[in-house]
């Protein structure tokens, strides 16, 4: 059954005819959490939220009561340090809570962890935390390449991907399901089955012929004017995929 996606801003009339699951995506807007609770309550489903800001406790229990039973947030590094240098200060700690607390109401949790110049190393350190932590599903993804400065906070393919292979490695180790987003096909080797279905970005002329092109996220065209593609070859069988977990359509809100 098609998932239907909204916004906080979406009015309730929105919910007409909605009859299957519902994600609602809730900005860091004044008053979109009391929106995200008045949806969630007037739709009468069970509802995921994807939260850009951890929400707090109180704001959880009244999403509980309303509803909600998914709960997605960012979490970019283990440590304090590396996840507010990439959010803010204090939100290392707001999301942890928020994690706790959506447990305790019963409220299963996604994760979503950007790979960065700055946290790609550290990713390894991720997977107990969030296993602890009773999260469901993680989801690293690749940024995207936008505007003149993306250099400062998108990786090399072949820089940023090993230590987040390593990290999806030590997430299996511990019983954490998770998935890649936003990363070629070509690059991931045996974890291509960990890939999770994007929008498609850009391809390079070595693509062409590709098996696995359908599939593949590709990469995005300024990446390509600024690095070329010497690290992506045409792959000669189509990659396997696993099937998609329950939460991958809530962690999915976060890549936008």
């Amino acid at each position: 059954m098609a998932r239907t996606s909204l916004d906080d801003g979406a009015p309730l009339s929105a919910l007409d005819g909605v009859s299957g699951p519902l994600t609602l995506r809730c900005t860091s807007s004044e008053g979109a959490w009391a929106r995200i609770v008045e949806l969630a309550r007037a739709a009468r489903l069970p509802v995921g939220v994807w939260a850009e800001r951890p929400p707090s406790p109180a704001e959880i229990a009244l999403a509980a009561d309303a509803g909600v039973r998914e709960l997605g947030l960012a979490l970019h590094g283990a440590r304090s340090e590396v996840h507010d240098w990439h959010a803010s200060a204090g939100s290392f700690e707001s999301a942890l809570r928020a994690l706790g607390v959506a447990r305790t109401h019963g409220i299963r949790t996604a994760v979503l962890s950007r790979i960065t110049r700055s946290n790609a190393r550290v990713l390894v350190e991720l997977p107990s935390l969030l296993k602890a932590s009773g999260v469901a599903l993680w989801v690293l993804a690749w940024p995207r390449a936008e505007g003149d400065a993306f250099t400062a906070v998108v990786p090399r393919l072949g820089l940023g991907v090993p230590p987040a292979l390593a990290a999806l490695e030590r997430a299996r180790r511990v019983g954490l399901e998770a998935r890649v987003a936003g990363v070629p096909a070509c690059v991931l080797g045996p974890f291509a089955s960990s890939a999770l279905p994007a929008s498609p970005r850009a391809f390079g002329a070595r693509c062409a012929g590709c098996a696995s092109r359908p599939a593949c996220s590709g990469v995005d065209a300024a990446y390509l004017a600024r690095f070329g593609e010497a690290e992506l070859r045409a792959m000669d069988e189509l990659a396997s995929t696993r099937p998609e977990p329950s939460l991958a359509p809530l962690a999915r809100l976060g890549l936008s």
